[in-house]
């Protein structure tokens, strides 16, 4: 799947307060933000119940995906409400990596 594909199908599944305004914006940050702390709460939820080891179920690996789709999905309306698209996000994201890459081979 390319990721304009999964923009086009959660396009058809949006609807929240301020859509296209900077309410839009606030909502969703906050909602990633929430989603983020699910997927993180989780992770510290099978970390402490295994005394530290870091080993995860199958259940548990889908019950994570799950939750990181869901912060997938506020990641792409965050950028729409900025007028981007995760395809920018992600090359934004390598471009800024490859360069603080070179930078310390520089150093």
């Amino acid at each position: 799947m390319l990721l304009s594909d999964y923009t086009v199908w959660r396009r058809h599944k949006t609807s929240y307060p301020g859509q296209s305004t900077f309410q839009g914006l606030i909502y969703t940050a906050l909602a990633l933000g929430g989603e983020v702390g699910e997927f993180a709460n989780k992770v510290k939820k099978i970390w402490r119940s295994r005394g530290g080891a870091a080993l995860v179920s199958d259940v548990e690996r889908l019950d994570l995906l799950l939750e990181l789709g869901d912060a997938l999905w506020y990641i792409d309306a965050t950028a729409e409400e900025l007028d981007s698209s995760l395809a920018e996000v992600a090359y934004l994201n390598m471009d800024k990596l490859n360069l603080r890459h070179q930078e310390r081979k520089d150093n």
